[in-house]
């Protein structure tokens, strides 16, 4: 199903300049000039945290507020 699909590599960076990375990545792949909306997620939870972690210590929320 993924076949010859461009590598992918998970980057938590919330900041000005990778979001706006991100959506022109998204938008060369998507064939178009132009999106609807834009979702960011979970800013304020940390995906990966070893067991006893805080997950919110992490938090990128403010960051991507910002």
């Amino acid at each position: 199903m993924w076949d010859g699909a461009p590598p992918f590599r998970a980057d938590f960076d919330y900041s000005r300049d990778a979001v706006l990375r991100s959506i022109e990545g998204s938008l060369k792949r998507l064939k178009t000039d132009y999106i609807d909306m834009l979702a960011i997620h979970d800013p304020g939870e940390a995906i990966h945290f070893q067991p006893g972690e805080d997950p919110f210590a992490r938090s990128r929320f403010k960051e991507a507020m910002e």
